[in-house]
Order: C-alpha cells, then structure tokens, then sequence
C-alpha cells in the first residue's frame, strides 16, 4: 500500500517536472526574441520570415514529406534550405545523393566555342 502511494506521488512529481520545464522553456524563448527585438538584432521582417520557414518546414513534415532526419547507417536525409541574396529561401527535399549528383560526367561531351554567324 505504501508503495503503491510512493509510486503514484513519485509520477505525479515527474509529470508536473515536465510540464513545469516545458512552460518555463516558453517563457525563456519568448523573453529571448523579445530581447532580441528591443536590441535590434531581429527585425519584424526576419521574425516572419523565420516563422513562415517554420511552416513550411512543418508543411512538408504533415504531408509525409521528408524532414532532415538521420538514417539508422548515419546518413543524412531530407530537405536541404538556402537563402538567397534577397532573403528568399530555397528548399531542396531530393536526396542528399541525388543533390550532389553531377548532370554531365567529365568524360561526356566535348568543349566547342560558339561563335554566331
């Protein structure tokens, strides 16, 4: 009986831990960007750019598509982001292998100059 009680308090305790760290862990991340807002650091601009990225992200992840997750041999797969000078952002979700595949091989065609007529 006693131990039974002990036990029940014990993951009373550990899921109100948990649920405790998770709000603080809120709070923090909020005082955090707020912080960066007042400094200048982030502007409002980069705050939704961040966040439609987010959603993106998450988009691809509900529709069963892929997210950045290790393969059990330590691979890498998923998506690959880039921004591009005027803050676009570009997301690649083909394999790592196809990314890095080269389209032409080396031994493949020759080098002609064009020259119009």
């Amino acid at each position: 009986m006693l131990k039974g009680l002990l036990f029940f308090i014990i993951i009373i305790l550990v899921v109100v831990s948990a649920i405790v760290l998770f709000a603080i862990s809120i709070v923090l991340r909020f005082l955090k960007r707020m912080r960066k807002m007042a400094t200048g650091e982030l502007d409002e601009d980069e705050e939704y750019e961040r966040q439609s990225t987010s959603r993106r992200q998450h988009q691809y992840a509900f529709r069963g598509g892929r997210t950045s997750r290790a393969k059990p041999n330590g691979e890498q797969q998923g998506y690959q982001q880039t921004r591009t000078e005027d803050g676009k952002v570009i997301i690649d979700n083909r394999q790592p292998e196809e990314r890095k595949r080269k389209i032409i091989d080396a031994d493949e065609g020759e080098y002609v100059d064009y020259t119009e007529e």
